[in-house]
């Protein structure tokens, strides 16, 4: 078709997303010649490709099985290699899978990438998937790891098509939607395709380990603070890490339902929403500790959820700039069911704990998550080539791009910045007014001492002559005294 001819000379390519009940974002991957079609979910955190192997199982009775619906049979592919070795996985989420490497042809969206580095898996356990009818099914087929760089030393995805695709921009775009909306995959120019994004992306660097040529450690930012709020207000319950630390490792990963935040983090954006819903909302879970909270199908009272983002850290961890995220209510709750409120929804927010990444002056830091709400609010541009993180108001978002974010930044300075401000400009004030007296006011006072001691010098003058003159009277009248003295005795 005219469509497929277009996309295939073009610098980009489309590839439609499903939206897994709010879960799991899926795209099909074909692997193998002739090829089989598999659901994979697309994540930012992980770095491989994997399928089930038609010889899959289930590592225990209790997590979740293997995908029952496609399976990889190496046999059937006239093209799969057998690399040799196998390449165990662990997610964040427990979620594990284990098996054997292959190289095969594999086609994502109107591409095809030769001689990738696919892992067929054996072994699987979830305890995340679905359970219908006492059994427990897979909510994908496999994961597609859309990290540039791989842990293992394997070749990604990105890197094959990146080497193999004449002409395409070292970059992706993720535009993640809610149910009933389309969402979607660009690989390359994201520009050359309308719709995409309602503003310019806001670019933030990514961080690696000991700088641009360290060590690749995941699409990870760095996040100053957050809070909850109205817009164009100052957010009502914040935390700002700005002092100390000079922000937080923020991991952008689009394979986490949730916005993953520590403990005290969590407790205070709890009390800022339940403060503004006027309800108290409860915990789910032992790990990652959802939010369930009382509200209704309109969202009305629920606060907008702030994130400020660093755009670029020196090794100081001194900010150059920074600019400011949030989410509409819709964006991070969950409503689906309520039909007559009051109806409990889920708040994508959780409390994961504690969670440590390689920080970019290369020790280890904890961190917070950037998950899928964010990505329902923004388009996320990930720019290998330029090492950064784009963000920008989702075409399927609606939101206005102009909304003004409530701002979840405390003060600039802590009280002892606060007395030394306060100090130093007392000093600058005083330096400056005197100054400025001695520049406007100085000529007329010197004139004005020089006029004062004139006239005192000339009262003086006057004052010498008096005294002269009485001197004088007096030196004749002792005189004119003798001379009659004088005459009178002769």
């Amino acid at each position: 078709s005219f469509w497929f001819f277009f996309t295939s000379m073009s610098p980009w390519t489309l590839v439609p997303l499903t939206n897994v009940v709010d879960t799991v974002y899926v795209a099909e991957v074909r692997i193998g010649t002739p090829p089989q079609a598999f659901a994979v979910a697309v994540d930012t955190g992980s770095d491989l490709l994997w399928v089930a192997s038609a010889s899959c199982r289930s590592n225990d009775s209790v997590s979740g099985e293997c995908p029952q619906d496609h399976k990889f049979d190496m046999n059937r592919s006239s093209t799969a290699s057998p690399v040799g070795k196998n390449a165990p996985i662990s997610y964040g989420d427990n979620t594990t899978c284990d098996g054997p490497l292959i190289k095969d042809t594999i086609r994502l969206g109107d591409r095809n990438i030769t001689a990738q580095p696919v892992m067929v898996a054996t072994n699987y356990s979830s305890p995340v998937d679905q359970e219908v009818a006492g059994r427990r099914f897979s909510l994908t087929e496999g994961i597609l790891g859309l990290m540039p760089r791989s842990f293992s030393g394997s070749t990604t995805v990105l890197t094959s098509l990146f080497q193999q695709a004449s002409g395409m921009q070292e970059e992706f775009t993720l535009v993640l939607a809610g149910m009933g909306s389309q969402s979607s995959l660009v690989l390359g120019q994201p520009d050359k395709w309308d719709g995409l994004a309602k503003e310019k992306f806001r670019y933030a660097t990514n961080e690696f380990i000991g700088g641009a040529g360290g060590v690749f450690r995941g699409w990870q930012t760095t996040v100053r603070a957050v809070g909850v709020g109205k817009p164009a207000s100052a957010a009502t319950h914040k935390v700002d890490w700005l002092h100390g630390t000079g922000g937080i490792p923020a991991l952008v990963d689009s394979g986490c339902t949730d916005l993953l935040l520590q403990e005290s983090t969590f407790d205070i954006l709890r009390s800022g929403i339940e403060t503004a819903i006027g309800a108290k909302c409860s915990t789910t879970g032992t790990d990652r500790k959802a939010l369930l909270c009382p509200c209704d199908s309109t969202l009305e009272k629920w606060p907008y959820l702030s994130v400020s983002i660093v755009q670029a850290t020196n090794r100081d961890l001194k900010m150059t700039s920074e600019f400011t995220v949030c989410l509409a209510p819709s964006e991070y709750v969950t409503t689906q069911g309520c039909t007559t409120p009051p109806c409990t929804c889920r708040v994508h927010v959780s409390n994961a704990g504690k969670i440590f990444v390689m920080a970019n002056y290369g020790g280890a830091s904890e961190a917070m998550v950037l998950g899928m709400p964010l990505f329902r609010g923004y388009a996320m541009n990930y720019d290998v080539g330029g090492s950064r993180i784009g963000f920008a108001r989702s075409g399927v978002s609606q939101e206005d791009p102009g909304l003004v974010c409530p701002d979840p930044r405390g003060s600039m300075f802590s009280f002892s910045q606060w007395a030394m401000l306060v100090i130093g400009g007392a000093a600058v004030t005083y330096l400056t007014v005197r100054t400025v007296y001695r520049r406007t006011c100085g000529t007329a006072i010197s004139k004005w001492r020089e006029y004062r001691q004139k006239q005192a010098e000339e009262r003086r003058a006057l004052q010498l002559d008096s005294d002269r003159r009485d001197h004088r009277e007096r030196f004749l009248n002792t005189l004119e005294t003798t001379e009659l003295t004088n005459l009178t005795s002769r």
